[in-house]
């Protein structure tokens, strides 16, 4: 299994690069908000990252944020894919591109920007709590901005969106492989994610290897 605390390291460069691909693509035409308020975000998510690498005593942590960790990853991977294939674009078909990026997400993990980066701040919240870094209303407040966001797919059309609760958090899921806000697939246990049975498949790779 890998070191959660290495794959941090790789959650913090993938989120740099995404903040990195904003700052060329930001004043694309009709850009939607989501992508600059994440981008704003980004740094309060990284300095808890660094802190929860750089923190005393985290072998003993090791085992419980696992999980955690792993779906920020896979989160961070898809959420610099979509802001490069915007940058790539950002003078032409930028939106097409998004939209393609997302219906070709593997299946279980199609979602918008929004509710990707939101999952991110979920994860980021519950190793705030974990570590003890004292940065919690910051994050409730980010996750409330987000929360607030225009649509950034407002082309799509929304499958049957349902709510499940895992422990203290609340999940949205999509149903009918439509665009919109879906469940992790692990559960929340108290304050970290734990794996229960054989991982699927579309929850322990990136949504990228699934892509045409």
């Amino acid at each position: 299994m890998a070191d959660p605390f290495g794959t941090i390291v790789g959650i913090i460069d993938l989120l740099d690069k995404a903040k990195k691909a904003y700052d060329k693509f930001k004043d694309a035409k009709d850009l939607p908000k989501a992508f600059g308020t994440i981008s704003g975000q980004i740094d309060l998510a990284t300095s808890i990252f660094k802190d929860v690498e750089r923190s005393t005593g985290r072998s003993a942590q090791t085992d419980k944020i696992r999980g955690t960790v792993e779906q920020c990853k896979l989160d961070a991977e898809d959420l610099n894919a979509i802001y490069q294939e915007v940058h790539e674009h950002m003078h032409g078909s930028w939106r097409d591109r998004y939209k393609s990026y997302v219906a070709s997400m593997t299946e279980g993990r199609k979602c918008k920007v929004e509710t990707i980066w939101k999952r991110i701040l979920d994860g980021v919240r519950l190793l705030a709590d974990d570590f003890e870094i004292h940065k919690l209303d910051e994050i409730m407040n980010a996750i409330k901005d987000i929360e607030q966001l225009p649509n950034s797919l407002e082309e799509s059309k929304e499958g049957s969106v349902h709510s499940t609760v895992h422990g203290n958090a609340v999940v949205s899921g999509v149903h009918n492989g439509n665009i919109g806000d879906v469940t992790m697939g692990n559960r929340y246990g108290g304050s970290h994610i734990e794996n229960h049975g054989k991982p699927s498949d579309r929850f322990h790779k990136s949504s990228r290897e699934r892509r045409p």
